[in-house]
């Protein structure tokens, strides 16, 4: 038997992560432009996304649906963890050429 929470626990860090993550997220979208400067943007702002969205999933489960949210929570670490590795290694990783 799962246990029953009565009460919404979320905790100030948990808030403060969210909202620094969103803060940054808008600004990567309004700079528009500047962020297709870093190599591999794409992937990056894939990576950042899920990050933000793995902190959403984390003040909504102290609030409803603590199990499913938790799970999605990790999926998204996950997820983010994937695209920023990827990305890394599109940026500085790869095959080059040994000039002889």
């Amino acid at each position: 038997m799962l246990p029953q929470l009565d009460i919404a626990v979320i905790e100030g860090n948990e808030i403060f992560s969210l909202l620094l993550g969103l803060g940054v997220l808008v600004l990567f979208l309004l700079s528009g432009m500047r962020i297709r400067e870093i190599p591999h943007w794409g992937l990056f702002l894939a990576a950042f996304a899920a990050m933000v969205s793995a902190f959403i999933f984390t003040v909504l489960e102290g609030i409803a649906y603590p199990i499913l949210l938790n799970g999605l929570e990790h999926l998204c670490y996950a997820l983010g963890s994937v695209f920023l590795a990827w990305w890394c290694v599109k940026c500085l990783g790869g095959k080059r050429k040994v000039e002889q």
